[in-house]
């Protein structure tokens, strides 16, 4: 599968601040999704890991966290979803990002996408979802007993999306996932001058 990364902490503006390469397709197993990536968004958090640090990495790390795609397969734990649901998620620092064709997400850290919004659209919101959730209404759910509760939220967030009681923070689609518009989408929020989230689809 093609996947996008960086072995260097380059400025954005370096050419091989992220590069395309291949891995082998991940398999499903346990509790996990595997996932085919259609639209992801850029956080200032992806920024960050981009930049911070020194040194050339042994491989390329993949990064980007919210992701919106379809279940290609479940491992033998599976119960909150079925291949070819539509999904969106904020995946996990400890695991490879969301910037590859597939990704592997477990189970209990996805939600069901809305369904009234465009992929674009629905990739702009699952951890400015559960940031504001967290804020507003819980504790931390990062590794603890509870952590099945962010499927929750973002199931519901799905449902107030499609009602139109709140709306997505997407303002700029750059297309197709491809190095260059990963690369646009990161000066975008690094220029401190967005407002709204840049995904790539």
């Amino acid at each position: 599968m093609k996947a996008i990364g960086f072995k260097e902490h380059l400025p954005i503006e370096e050419k091989n601040s992220f590069i395309e390469f291949e891995l082998p397709k991940p398999i499903a197993r346990g509790h996990d999704l595997l996932v085919k990536v259609s639209a992801v968004s850029v956080n200032p958090v992806d920024v960050c890991v981009r930049k911070i640090g020194h040194g050339i990495l042994k491989a390329p790390k993949i990064i980007g966290w919210d992701a919106v795609g379809l279940v290609e397969s479940i491992g033998d734990k599976v119960s909150l979803f079925k291949k070819g649901d539509l999904v969106f998620y904020a995946g996990s620092f400890k695991r490879p990002g969301s910037d590859s064709q597939y990704q592997l997400v477990y189970e209990r850290i996805v939600g069901h996408a809305p369904k009234n919004l465009t992929i674009a659209q629905t990739a702009a919101m699952p951890l400015t979802s559960l940031n504001v959730w967290e804020w507003m209404y819980t504790k931390s759910f990062y590794e603890t007993s509870d952590i099945t509760s962010q499927h929750q939220i973002l199931d519901r967030v799905a449902q107030l999306l499609d009602q139109g009681i709140i709306k997505s923070t997407l303002n700029k689609v750059l297309s197709p996932i491809n190095v260059l518009n990963l690369k646009e989408a990161h000066q975008l929020v690094e220029s401190n001058q967005m407002i709204g989230k840049s995904c790539y689809s």
